[in-house]
């Protein structure tokens, strides 16, 4: 004859079929964490809440601060942009423990103007280039103004500033998270 389970038993086998595992919870404390890390830079970058101090908000997590305080610095290093610098940014990370951004900022200045010197420079170069073409063709005259966009060269040219720029960005994200890191270990 079958065998007639309660409910609490079945409920039981039920439970033990769904049971998480230590790397499903190691992977949704993290996916917490990134989440929480995420909430507090928006809060501090987009809605203007300085009122909030980033080290008390990470402190207030408990044990998993160090982790959270680490995925907060990292996304505002993602969110540094040479072409478009913001103090916001940099107040931030002063907060969480750059001592000096300002060489860091320097160095990030010193990126979109010497990409933007390589695409003027670069632009007149193929437009002086064209025009050449164009005058060997018979073609001539003042109001010729080649547009640059479409040739494979500038396209070439432009790939490989936007590489140098995204590698020194890369670079500079790697300095100012050694320096952070540097002085938050020194703190403790």
């Amino acid at each position: 004859m079958g065998e007639i389970k309660s409910t609490l038993e079945i409920a039981l086998e039920k439970a033990k079929a769904v049971e998480i595992s230590s790397e499903d919870r190691e992977r949704f404390k993290h996916e917490a964490i990134h989440s929480k890390a995420r909430d507090l830079f928006q809060r501090y970058t987009s809605h203007g809440d300085r009122s909030i101090s980033l080290s008390e908000a990470i402190k207030k997590i408990g044990k998993d601060a160090s982790l959270l305080e680490e995925c907060v610095i990292e996304r505002f290093l993602e969110a540094l942009d040479p072409y478009n610098p913001s103090e916001t940014i940099w107040a931030g990370l002063s907060e969480l423990g750059l001592e000096n951004p300002n060489p860091f900022r320097d160095t990030l200045s010193r990126l979109a103007e010497e990409n933007a010197r390589g695409r003027r420079e670069a632009a007149e170069d193929i437009r002086k280039m064209v025009r050449d073409s164009l005058v060997k063709e018979g073609i001539s005259g003042t109001a010729i103004d080649p547009n640059i966009e479409e040739n494979t060269h500038w396209k070439d040219i432009s790939k490989a500033l936007d590489q140098e720029v995204s590698a020194g960005l890369d670079g500079l994200r790697q300095e100012v998270s050694h320096a952070t890191k540097r002085r938050n270990s020194s703190a403790r």
